[in-house]
C-alpha cells in the first residue's frame, strides 16, 4: 500500500525524521518542537535524570503519534547530506558575510587606484598588496584517517559520508585493498568527468625492498622445516608465504614462471638463498614492464569515469586481485597510494578522507611507510564493531597509544552497525536512565494497543463489502503501517539506550585510563540504515530516524578541524591584513615631509635587525628546556629500564624453544594460541613510556612559556618603536598617530607568525615522542633491537634456544633498547630547530620590511604639487573613512557572531 496524500495529512507529517534527534514534541499551537541544540563536545551528561511525571507523559504520547506520522511520511523520500548546515563558525551567515565585507573593502581600494591617472611605484605597491590579498589563503583540507581492523565498516563509513554508494572498495578475498592507502578529495580543478583516480606506485627503491621482503618470506617457509615449528608459529610462516605467492602471481600474472601456482613454486624454488641476485633482478625487471605496461607517467596512472562503479571497474586492479583471474597483472603490491577526486558537498568544506590499511601487513615496509602516513594525518577516526568495542584489544591499543593518544582532543572512536540490536534486550540490561525506561515503555503500550486495535478492527470488517470493505482496507493498511513506525520507534528507543551506555562507558575508561580534561567523543553509527535514508527507504524496510543512524553527527565531527582553521585565518585576516592594509593607504594619504626623516626611519628599522637574537634566544630556550627536562631525567631513568627489560625476558625465557624463535624471527612481534599477541618491543618501552610522558608534559608547558616569551619581546619591540616615534620633532602628528596604529595591527600579524612556529615545534615534538614512547616499525627502541632480534635468529641447532636468549639477555643489561633514546631525541629535536632556524627568522623579519615599507609610503624629504596625486589622496582618504566604519562595525561585528553563535572547536589547534 502506498501513503496517500489524505492519510499523510491526517498523519501529521513532518520531515524532522530525517534531521533531528530525539522526540518531537508538539507545543501548545499545535506546531511542532524539537530539542535544544545539542552539544557536539560529547561529553558524558552531568544534568540528573527525572523520572517523567503525568502530564509529561500526555505530552510524550502526542510526541509519539507526531513521530509516527513523521516516519510514514518519509517513506519515498530520499535524504541527502549535501543539504545539512554545520553548526560551526566556518558555515556560518555572519561567517560568509565578513567574507563578503573584505572582499568589498579591498575590492573597493582596488577600483579606486586602478582608474587613477596618478601612476607612481608607489601607489602601484599599494594595488599589488591589495590585489595579493582579495583571496583569502585558507589552509588546504584537513586530512581525517580512518582507522581499524579489516571488515569494521570503514569502507561503508566512507561511502555514507561521501553520500556515494559504491565508491569506496568493500575488501576482497585476498585483502589486497587492505594494504593501500585510499584518499578521497573534492574534485580536482582540472577534473572534468565526476570521477577521477590516481593511482601511485611505490618509488623504485621503495618496490625493489618490498619484492627482496616478500621473496624472503617465501624462501624460509621453503626452507625451514616448518613440520617441527610450533602451530602458530607454522601458520605465521604459511601466511607469509601465501601473502607472497598471491602478491607475485596476481603482478606477475603474464610471465610464463607464474602462470600458475605450480609454475610460480618451480621457478621460486630454484633460489639459492633469501636474496638470490638471479631471482631478484627478474622481479625487479619484472615489476618494471608491468608498471610500464600499465601507462603509468612519473609512477602514477590516472583514470576517470562517469559513475563510482564506472571508477571501480577501471581501478580494481591497482587495488586488489582481479576476480581471482589472473589474465591480467594486478599490480597491487607496488602501490603506495590511490587518491580519488569526486564532487561532495561535504569533502568541499576543507577535508581529505583517508581509508588507511590495518598494520597486520606481513611486509614491514608497506606497515612502516602506513606508520608514516598515519603521523601525517591532522585527525583520526578509530572506527571499531560497536559490539565489540569495549573488549577489542586492537581498538584499545591504538586509543591509548601511538598517534592516537599523541592527537589529543582531534580524534573520535566511531562505533559501527549501530543497528545491530535484539529487540528482546529490555532497558535494564542497559543500565537505562529512568526518563528512558519511561520512553520506552510508552513506545511499548502504544504498540501493544495499537496491535489490539488491529484484531478488534479485522473483526468488525466481517461481513463489509463493496466501498465500505475498500475504505476499511485502506483503514487497516494504514494502521499496520503505524505498528511497523512503532516498531522502528521501540528498537531505536533500544538502539540509543545501548550508545549511551556504551559512549558513557567508553569516555569514563579513557578519562580515568589517560587522565585527560578533554572527553572522548564517541559516535555509534548504522551505515546499513542511512543507505536506506539515501535511497528513500520503503514501507517493508524502515530505518531509525537520522540522530540515531549518527552518520550526520560525524560528519559535522570530521567539519570541525576544518572549521576552526578557517575562523583563524579569517581573524587573522581581518586584523593583520585588512586592517594593516587599510591603515597603509591612510598613511599614503597623510604622506608628510620631515627634515630629519633619516634619524627616524633609523628608529623603525631596529626591531628588525634585532628580530634575529629573538628567535635565537628563543631557539636556545627550548634546547635548554628539553636538555634539562627530558634529556637528564631519560639518563638518570636508564637503569630502572634496564632491570624492567631484564624481568620481562625471565618471563620470556620460559616460552616454548620454537615459540622463543619465532618471536625472534618476527621483530619481537608475534601471536600463538598460548601465548597470544604479544610485543617485546611494547613491553620494553612501557616503562619508557610512562616516564617520558612525565618528563614531556613539563617540557611541553616550558615551550609554550618560551613562545610566550618570544611574542611579548617581539611585541616589546614594536612599543619601543611607538614610544620613540610619538614625539619626534618635525613629523606630521596625524601621519605619526596614523603610522602607530598601523604598528598595533601589525601585532596581530606577529601572534599568527608565533602561534605557527609554536604548531610546528607542537607537531616536531609530539613525532619525537612517538618514535621515544611507541613500538612502530621506525622508532627508537624497534630500530635499536632490531639487529639484536636478527642475530638471535640467526642462531641455530643444538643449544639454540639457550644462545639465543643469552645474546637477548646480554643485549638488555647492557642497556641496548634504551641506550640512543637520549641522544636520538636531542639530535631530532636539534635538526628541526637548525632546518628551520632561518625560515622562522625570515617569516617574523618579513613583517619588520613591511613595517619599513610603510614608513616609507607615508614619510619623504620633499614632495613636488601633483593634481592627480592630490585628487587620489582625497578619494582615498574618503574610501579609508568609511572603510574604518565596516572594519570597526560589522566585520568584527559578525566575526564575533559567527564564533559565538557556533559549537565550540575548542583545542581543535594544537599542534
Amino acid at each position: 500500500m502506498s501513503v496517500n496524500k489524505r492519510q499523510k495529512t491526517l498523519l501529521g507529517a513532518n520531515p524532522l525524521f530525517h534531521i533531528e534527534a530525539g522526540f518531537i514534541c508538539e507545543n501548545n499551537n499545535g506546531s511542532v518542537a524539537v530539542p535544544s541544540k545539542r552539544q557536539y563536545n560529547n561529553s558524558p551528561a552531568t544534568v540528573k535524570e527525572e523520572v517523567i511525571s503525568d502530564d509529561e507523559d500526555e505530552v510524550i504520547d502526542k510526541a509519539l503519534q507526531a513521530e509516527v506520522g513523521t516516519i510514514i511520511a518519509g517513506i519515498g523520500q530520499p535524504y541527502s547530506g549535501a543539504k545539512e548546515t554545520p553548526s560551526l563558525a566556518a558555515f556560518h551567515p555572519s561567517f560568509q558575510m565578513v567574507e563578503r565585507i573584505c572582499s568589498e573593502i579591498l575590492g573597493g581600494a582596488v577600483w579606486i587606484l586602478q582608474k587613477s591617472p596618478y601612476q607612481h611605484a608607489e601607489t602601484t605597491k599599494l594595488l599589488g598588496s591589495m590585489l595579493e590579498h582579495q583571496t583569502i589563503a585558507y589552509p588546504k583540507a584537513k586530512r581525517i584517517g580512518l582507522v581499524g581492523d579489516s571488515g569494521v565498516g570503514k569502507s561503508s563509513l566512507i561511502n555514507s559520508l561521501l553520500d556515494t554508494p559504491g565508491l569506496a572498495f568493500q575488501g576482497s578475498n585476498g585483502a589486497a585493498c587492505t594494504f593501500i592507502v585510499s584518499e578521497y578529495h573534492t574534485a580536482w580543478a582540472s577534473q572534468t568527468k565526476r570521477f577521477a583516480a590516481e593511482i601511485k606506485f611505490f618509488e623504485p627503491a621503495e618496490r625493489e625492498t618490498i619484492l627482496k621482503e616478500y621473496f624472503a618470506d617465501y624462501y624460509r617457509f621453503t626452507v625451514e622445516d616448518v613440520d617441527e615449528l610450533e602451530e602458530a608459529t607454522r601458520r605465521d610462516y604459511e601466511l607469509r608465504r601465501d601473502t607472497t605467492m598471491e602478491a607475485f602471481l596476481a603482478l606477475y600474472a603474464e610471465y610464463p614462471e607464474f602462470h600458475s601456482e605450480v609454475a610460480a613454486q618451480e621457478f621460486l624454488d630454484t633460489a639459492t638463498s633469501d636474496h638470490d641476485p638471479m631471482i631478484l633482478d627478474k622481479l625487479f625487471t619484472w615489476s618494471r614492464e608491468v608498471i610500464a605496461s600499465c601507462e603509468a607517467k612519473n609512477s602514477v596512472v590516472e583514470k576517470a569515469a562517469d559513475t563510482a562503479i564506472e571508477l571501480g571497474g577501471k581501478i580494481e586492479r591497482f587495488v586488489k586481485t582481479w576476480n581471482g583471474d589472473y589474465v591480467l597483472p594486478s599490480p597491487w603490491p607496488l602501490v603506495k597510494l590511490v587518491r580519488i577526486g569526486l564532487h561532495s558537498a561535504f569533502l568541499s568544506k576543507g577535508v581529505v578522507l583517508a581509508d588507511l590499511p590495518g598494520l597486520s601487513d606481513v611486509n614491514q615496509t608497506r606497515v612502516k611507510l602506513t606508520q608514516l602516513y598515519t603521523r601525517d594525518c591532522d585527525f583520526i577516526f578509530l572506527v571499531s564493531k560497536v559490539s565489540r568495542v569495549q573488549t577489542d584489544s586492537n581498538t584499545n591499543d591504538r586509543l591509548y597509544h601511538g598517534v592516537c593518544r599523541a592527537l589529543g582532543p582531534r580524534k573520535a572512536l566511531i562505533c559501527t552497525r549501530a543497528d545491530e540490536m535484539d529487540e528482546f534486550t529490555k532497558p535494564r540490561d542497559l543500565a537505562a536512565s529512568p526518563i528512558d525506561t519511561q520512553q520506552y515503555d510508552q513506545i511499548l503500550r502504544s504498540w501493544t494497543s495499537l496491535n489490539s486495535e488491529i484484531k478488534r478492527f479485522a473483526a468488525s470488517m466481517v461481513g463489509l463489502d463493496g466501498q465500505a470493505r475498500a475504505e476499511a482496507l485502506d483503514e487497516m493498511e494504514l494502521l499496520k503501517l503505524k505498528k511497523k513506525a512503532l516498531h522502528v520507534m521501540k528498537m531505536g528507543a533500544l538502539i540509543k539506550m545501548r550508545n549511551k551506555k556504551i559512549t558513557s562507558a567508553m569516555q569514563k575508561k579513557y578519562e580515568s585510563t589517560t587522565k585527560e580534561n578533554i572527553p572522548l567523543r564517541v559516535y555509534c553509527v548504522s551505515n546499513e540504515h542511512y543507505a536506506l535514508h539515501q535511497i528513500g527507504y520503503t514501507e517493508e524496510l524502515m530505518p531509525c530516524s537520522m540522530d540515531i543512524v549518527g552518520i550526520s553527527d560525524v560528519r559535522l565531527c570530521a567539519l570541525m578541524l576544518p572549521s576552526a582553521h578557517k575562523l583563524k585565518t579569517l581573524q587573522e585576516h581581518c586584523r593583520g591584513t585588512i586592517k594593516p592594509l587599510i591603515s597603509s593607504l591612510e598613511g599614503w594619504c597623510l604622506q608628510s615631509t620631515m627634515k630629519r626623516r633619516c634619524d627616524l626611519r633609523a628608529l623603525v628599522a631596529k626591531p628588525r635587525e634585532k628580530t634575529f637574537s629573538v628567535i635565537a634566544t628563543f631557539l636556545s630556550e627550548l634546547k635548554a628546556h628539553l636538555k634539562t627536562i627530558v634529556i637528564n631525567d631519560i639518563v638518570q631513568s636508564r637503569p630502572r629500564w634496564v632491570s624492567r627489560g631484564l624481568k620481562a625476558a625471565e618471563g620470556w625465557a620460559n616460552y616454548h624453544h620454537a615459540t622463543y624463535a619465532a618471536w625472534c624471527r618476527n621483530h619481537g612481534d608475534h601471536a600463538t594460541k598460548i601465548q597470544g599477541r604479544t610485543s617485546w618491543n611494547a613491553t620494553l618501552i612501557e616503562p619508557v613510556m610512562k616516564d617520558i610522558s612525565k618528563y614531556w608534559m613539563l617540557f611541553d608547558t616550558s615551550a609554550k612559556d618560551a613562545s610566550e616569551k618570544c611574542l611579548s619581546s617581539l611585541n616589546n619591540l614594536l612599543d619601543t618603536v611607538v614610544t620613540d616615534i610619538k614625539d619626534f620633532p618635525g613629523a606630521d602628528l596625524a601621519s605619526i598617530k596614523s603610522f602607530n596604529e598601523s604598528l598595533e595591527a601589525q601585532k596581530a600579524v606577529i601572534y599568527s607568525r608565533i602561534t605557527d612556529i609554536r604548531m610546528a615545534v607542537e607537531k616536531v615534538s609530539r613525532d619525537i615522542k612517538l618514535d621515544a614512547t611507541t613500538a612502530e616499525v621506525n622508532a627508537y627502541v624497534p630500530v635499536a633491537m632490531e639487529p639484536v632480534y636478527r642475530d638471535c635468529a640467526a642462531v641455530i641447532g643444538s643449544g639454540s634456544n639457550i644462545a639465543q636468549r643469552a645474546l637477548l639477555e646480554t643485549a638488555i643489561s647492557r642497556g641496548v633498547p634504551f641506550q640512543d633514546i637520549a641522544s636520538s631525541i636531542e639530535t631530532a629535536f636539534e635538526n628541526f630547530l637548525e632546518t628551520n632556524r632561518n625560515t622562522f627568522t625570515t617569516r617574523l623579519e618579513k613583517i619588520f620590511d613591511e613595517i619599513l615599507e610603510d614608513f616609507d609610503l607615508r614619510f619623504r624629504v620633499q614632495e613636488v604639487h601633483d593634481p592627480t596625486r592630490d585628487e587620489l589622496r582625497r578619494q582615498l582618504q574618503e574610501f579609508v573613512v568609511q572603510a574604518k566604519i565596516k572594519m570597526d562595525g560589522p566585520m568584527m561585528e559578525e566575526l564575533d557572531r559567527a564564533e559565538k553563535d557556533s559549537i565550540s572547536t575548542e583545542g581543535m589547534l594544537g599542534g
